[in-house]
């Protein structure tokens, strides 16, 4: 990933400076950077208390803001004594780099705080460095321009969550919005940090993997013929497969427009730790799928349509051999096999939909037949179908301790912390309504 800010040099050493001076330098620099990030990664526990008390999202950032500004000024007096000539050749600079990196990425991240646990902004903010440091570690470049997109319609729907969070209070309308947006962040930032991870990755574990599901007397070509004799089962899985994007938005609204809020943020959140075990444990234990590790073709199952067994095999060995260096987020594939996050997801949909009458019984046998899927449409073995499902269990224990532990999870109508101010004006809104007419 190039860094946005290469190209602002602000100052600039001189050739001649000793080696010893020039090491010195770098090491007070990248110190300043961990630094830095540590400061921004503590901003959200120091700024929500504040934002929840009923100050604004303008005063919060203000503050903030006005005091790095105050405890940076002695530094930028120093460079001014030294160089009178920096405003007038980087005042532009200046200025661009404090209304979009400082300025701009504030506003965003605590806009979105006002309607996420902390938690999980840490966590999308997290995946998002690593992703970042891990792709340069590797050699991967961002296609920037595929980035845009996805980042326009985050800020358009926190954008819209704001609104209907202040302006006009919706509670319901504003906590679904805001987590389809969050949903969206991260898919973005964890599938850049699995190519990433399968670029450094090490050995295969296929035959590990293979010899596992043997030793559970699981057998795998057995599986698929018994499905390949069925073509009509078959196209039932592979519906129930394709079918996990449209639920990831579908159990959003249910929760959301169902008054669950909590379970809302819960099922984010549990999203977001399966997905980043997942990715870690796939860079630990890379695996190719049993399709290509078994040598079959698409012919061999005349039955069969497993497209997307195959349609990650071409980034995955471009990963792996250096020929894939830049990475387009409107063209990736899930190239992660162990573990299966559409095991993951299935569990995470069940348990989700679990909460609405309406959604129960249709969403268990949907996902029940996802997973049984995902062997043959996904070419994932047995195992990992099975370590999804654990991965899955944990997530969810993890989100809701968290939740009920920061007093996020009390009820079904439990929503956002809004500002004082914007309880008060619904309270009276409220108040009026209920008055008798005189």
């Amino acid at each position: 990933m190039t860094n946005p800010t290469a190209s602002l040099p602000i100052i600039a050493a001189p050739v001649d400076v000793p080696r010893q001076l020039s090491a010195g330098r770098r090491s007070a620099g990248m110190a300043m950077a961990v630094a830095s990030a540590l400061a921004f990664s503590s901003s959200g526990p120091l700024v929500k208390p504040l934002l929840e008390s009923g100050w604004t999202l303008g005063t919060a950032l203000l503050v903030r803001i006005g005091m790095a500004a105050l405890v940076l000024s002695p530094f930028l007096v120093r460079a001014l004594a030294r160089d009178r000539g920096l405003i007038r050749r980087h005042g532009l600079s200046f200025l661009a780099f404090g209304l979009m990196p400082v300025v701009g990425c504030q506003l965003f991240y605590f806009s979105a705080m006002q309607r996420m646990p902390v938690a999980v902004a840490l966590l999308i903010l997290a995946v998002a460095i690593l992703a970042a440091a891990w792709m340069r570690a590797a050699g991967l470049a961002l296609d920037v321009a595929s980035a845009l997109l996805p980042v326009a319609v985050c800020a358009g729907l926190e954008a819209l969550a704001t609104f209907y969070a202040t302006r006009r209070p919706d509670p319901r309308l504003a906590v679904s919005l805001s987590c389809v947006a969050q949903f969206i962040a991260f898919s973005c930032c964890g599938a850049l940090l699995s190519y990433a991870v399968a670029a450094t990755g090490g050995p295969l574990w296929d035959d590990t993997f293979l010899a596992l599901d043997r030793a559970l007397g699981l057998d795998w070509l057995a599986y698929l013929h018994g499905l390949n004799d069925r073509p009509w089962l078959a196209a039932a899985f592979g519906s129930a497969y394709r079918s996990l994007m449209p639920q990831m938005i579908l159990v959003i609204v249910v929760l959301g427009f169902g008054g669950r809020l909590a379970a809302a943020r819960e099922f984010v959140l549990a999203f977001v730790i399966a997905g980043v075990i997942t990715v870690l444990l796939s860079g630990l234990m890379p695996a190719v799928a049993m399709y290509a590790h078994l040598g079959l073709r698409p012919e061999d199952f005349p039955q069969l349509s497993p497209t997307a067994a195959y349609a990650h095999i071409a980034d995955f060995a471009g990963l792996r051999d250096g020929t894939l260096r830049t990475v387009t987020l409107d063209r990736m594939e899930g190239i992660i096999t162990f573990p299966s996050f559409h095991a993951a997801l299935g569990v995470l949909f069940i348990r989700y939909f679990w909460m609405s009458r309406i959604t129960r019984w249709p969403g268990l046998v949907l996902n029940a037949a996802m997973i049984a899927a995902t062997p043959m449409d996904g070419g994932h073995y047995f195992v990992d179908v099975a370590a999804g499902a654990v991965i899955a269990v944990l997530a969810i224990g993890a989100a809701g301790l968290f939740l009920r532990s920061a007093g996020l999870a009390d009820g079904r109508q439990a929503g956002p912390a809004w500002p004082a101010w914007v309880r008060a004006r619904v309270i009276l809104d409220r108040a009026g309504t209920a008055a008798p007419k005189s």
